[in-house]
């Protein structure tokens, strides 16, 4: 048996350790995890940060994708009245299904220091591409058969950040 680890293995041990730094970013908030999807040495993981310490109603909670490509990740966080642009994005996609993978639009978030954009192309599934100007771009590309998993995990932010709970 042999206990050399490939080099496969030890990009996604450094993604999963990076994903979850993401979340420990966040002193005095609570982030949940909606769902981690894995495709190759691809992830993409939905979380939604709530800290009500925060002084604007508004900021205090938000959604964020992020995107983890071998080493290399990025995120995008959306607020409550960003994420319907979110979920027209993603029915878009859905049903846009196709043989052929095309642009169905796009979201920038410009309310950082390094505003993050992602597009969502539709083909045999959905890819998320986030990119940003310091961080460059990442893509996952969700496969069809994880379609109606992703579609209910979206739902379930969309109630979360609507009723400002965490679910």
């Amino acid at each position: 048996m042999s206990w050399k680890l490939g080099s496969e293995w030890i990009a996604r041990a450094l993604t999963i350790g990076l994903v979850l730094s993401v979340s420990s970013a966040h002193a005095g908030g609570k982030t949940a995890v909606v769902d981690v999807l894995t495709n190759g040495t691809s992830m993409l993981r939905i979380t939604i940060y709530t800290n009500p310490d925060i002084r604007y109603p508004n900021l205090r909670q938000f959604a964020v994708i992020a995107i983890a490509e071998g080493v290399r990740i990025n995120s995008i966080a959306f607020d409550a009245a960003d994420w319907s642009t979110m979920m027209t994005l993603w029915n878009k996609a859905v049903a846009a299904q196709s043989a052929t993978w095309k642009g169905v639009g796009a979201f920038t978030d410009t309310s950082g220091a390094d505003s993050s954009t992602l597009n969502l192309k539709a083909g045999s599934g959905v890819a998320f591409v986030v990119s940003s100007p310091t961080k460059g771009t990442v893509t996952y590309v969700l496969p069809r058969a994880d379609l109606n998993r992703l579609g209910a995990d979206l739902l379930k932010v969309q109630t979360s950040l609507a009723n400002k709970t965490v679910e």
